[in-house]
């Protein structure tokens, strides 16, 4: 697992000491899970656990560690290492080549959260074509973060993907959201990895009265839009402030209202979870 921090990570059956040797495997098999750690609790966990359930099942994996097995482990990572702006990352994959079975890791990863300067600003983006061939599946055969580190991409925080016919989809880490006249619109389910900030953020907006409109937008209609923010485990709801030579409206009122209305969900889900678990 690639950025490993913490005294101790979770490998088939043991808690193991990280002294630093850890190599990360290039394998395209396995599936992951990225969930934030707030005050020691895993934020929307059995949402998170539900997408990588259906990650196995899609990617025709037979044995499924339980929701019960993983937040166990979870919460003891977490209590070993007692850090605080961290995510967890599952990976679950096929087992070493010649055993059976399967490999489960659980570690811990820094937030990669801007500082709170450029969030107020908002972040730059830069489109990029390419197009996922199973949006549906949470696997490190489809993960674009590499693109980031490149040249001609520094200063860019997240790629948007744009598809072969011109639409853009989604971020390679994140979930997009235009505005535009008073609505919001953002890409259809089925053609996204759907988020689990988006599902949060599309609830909000329904209880709020806020109209969502699922469809594409073509690359050449971005200039028409008044505003737009991405969406993620680590960071939340995340103003936009240009896109390529695009700028955008990083104070808009609708994206505004939404990340007070998101916060105040997430700090209550934390709280009922002190007192439930």
């Amino acid at each position: 697992m690639k950025g490993m921090t913490g005294s101790h990570y979770f490998r088939n059956g043991e808690m193991i000491r990280n002294d630093g040797s850890i190599n990360a495997a290039d394998n395209k098999d396995i599936i992951y899970e990225v969930i934030r750690i707030i005050h020691g609790k895993p934020l929307f966990f059995e949402d998170h656990f539900k997408r990588f359930h259906q990650s196995a099942v899609m990617s025709g994996f037979n044995e499924i560690p339980s929701e019960e097995e993983v937040f166990g482990i979870i919460m003891e990572l977490v209590h070993i290492n007692n850090m605080e702006g961290v995510n967890v990352r599952i990976e679950y994959s096929p087992a070493d080549k010649g055993a059976k079975g399967y490999n489960l890791e659980i570690g811990l990863l820094k937030t990669a959260r801007p500082e709170d300067e450029e969030i107020q600003k908002g972040v730059k983006l830069k489109t990029y074509l390419a197009e996922r061939l199973n949006p549906h599946v949470k696997s490190a055969a489809e993960s674009y973060k590499d693109i980031l580190s490149g040249e001609g991409y520094r200063d860019i925080f997240e790629i948007l993907l744009v598809d072969s016919n011109g639409y853009i989809t989604e971020g390679s880490k994140s979930n997009v959201f235009f505005i535009k006249s008073g609505r919001v619109i953002t890409s259809e389910g089925k053609k996204v990895l759907e988020g689990i900030t988006r599902m949060h953020v599309l609830k909000l907006c329904r209880e709020i009265g806020i109209e969502v409109v699922e469809k594409e937008i073509r690359l050449e209609e971005l200039e028409k839009m008044d505003a737009l923010f991405i969406t993620a485990t680590s960071v939340d709801i995340l103003p936009v402030r240009c896109v390529d030579d695009r700028e955008f409206d990083v104070e808009h009122p609708i994206m505004k209202k939404l990340l007070e209305a998101y916060l105040d969900m997430a700090d209550n889900y934390i709280e009922k979870f002190r007192s439930d678990k």
